[in-house]
């Protein structure tokens, strides 16, 4: 069971979130998990500390952003 405040919250709505492994490059095995699963909603936790493009998201949230046309719910890690 995922222990996120976030899951709590989704749960307090009826809605129940789905934690997933996956491995490989994660920003293509995230992609491909969301097409082959047809995702209605995604979240991620992103951290956000890298170059200046990619400082509010993190490189992977940033690749999965970009190459999704689904609504993403980004929770920043602190």
């Amino acid at each position: 069971m995922i222990s996120h405040p976030i899951a709590s919250a989704l749960r307090d709505i009826s809605i129940e979130p789905k934690e997933v492994f996956l491995e490989g490059e994660a920003a293509k095995e995230i992609e491909k998990y969301a097409k082959d699963k047809r995702l209605d909603l995604l979240i991620m936790a992103s951290h956000g500390h890298h170059r200046f493009d990619v400082s509010l998201l993190g490189t992977t949230t940033y690749k999965v952003v970009e190459s999704l046309d689904i609504p993403i719910l980004i929770i920043h890690n602190d």
